[in-house]
């Protein structure tokens, strides 16, 4: 049996740098969500959690049940704006076979110097030197691992990872010639969960909140109008915002 996965990778800049996040009651206050919110068992075991010996402990606790039924994606991307202004990433659909992981990552590639090698001509005394190149992701990625319960109720093993460059601050050496190579620090927010969602029903990740550089710019409504002269009546700056990372998904069991 397979589960498609259909989601909505969104990032929300939030109004008036708000320090908790997204307000979830606000965003849902318009909705008729019907459903519960609960905890599985002390020692429930699924296939992917070794099963020797269950314990009592909250580890292997998850939420059982999550019921967002009357919700789509438009509307809860509409409810979304009021937040702060909303960017879709990537809206990726794929099936993925009952057990198996997937992978759905939005981001770029950014290639940098990993060493560089010389090598020295006995001969002429001339290095000649080799670069080695490697790559780091900066983005977004969310490992998720369906498992079908029953016809109409599947557990999700999710893990979204964010990763951002911050800067080449990390350099060495080679060969004495004064040649550096530059290393990429990267940071990385990650969390892991598992929970319960009927077939066909939203399930909704956030939480995952950093801080952008932009720009706002400020001038008088009708000198802004005016090309060049906008220039001189006006200014920018560049101010840090509050973005937080949200994942809408829906599984379907086929």
């Amino acid at each position: 049996r397979q589960v498609v996965i259909e989601a909505k990778v969104l990032e929300v800049y939030l109004q008036d740098n708000s320090k908790i996040g997204i307000d979830w009651s606000s965003v849902l206050k318009d909705f008729n969500v019907s459903g519960t919110v609960g905890f599985g068992a002390s020692g429930q075991v699924y296939p992917w959690i070794p099963s020797t010996s269950p314990t009592e402990d909250s580890t292997t606790r998850f939420v059982t049940k999550v019921s967002l039924n009357s919700l789509n994606f438009s509307a809860m991307i509409n409810a979304l704006e009021e937040q702060g202004s909303t960017k879709v990433l990537a809206n990726p659909k794929l099936t993925v076979i009952n057990g198996q992981p997937a992978l759905i990552s939005v981001g770029k590639n950014i290639t940098y110097i990993d060493s560089i090698t010389g090598t020295e001509n006995s001969e002429t005394g001339n290095i000649t030197y080799t670069v080695k190149t490697d790559r780091v992701v900066e983005g977004i990625a969310l490992g998720v691992v369906p498992s079908i319960v029953d016809q109409k109720t599947v557990v999700m093993h999710l893990t979204p990872i964010t990763t951002d460059l911050i800067d080449d601050e990390i350099v060495y050496e080679t060969f004495g010639d004064n040649l550096k190579v530059g290393l990429p620090k990267v940071a990385i927010k990650e969390m892991t969960t598992m929970v319960m969602v009927g077939s066909g029903e939203m399930l909704i990740i956030g939480g995952l909140i950093d801080k952008v550089e932009g720009n706002t710019s400020s001038m008088a409504p009708m000198v802004s109008k005016i090309p060049l002269v906008k220039y001189l009546f006006g200014f920018e700056e560049k101010i840090m915002q509050r973005r937080e990372l949200v994942i809408l998904l829906t599984p379907k069991i086929i």
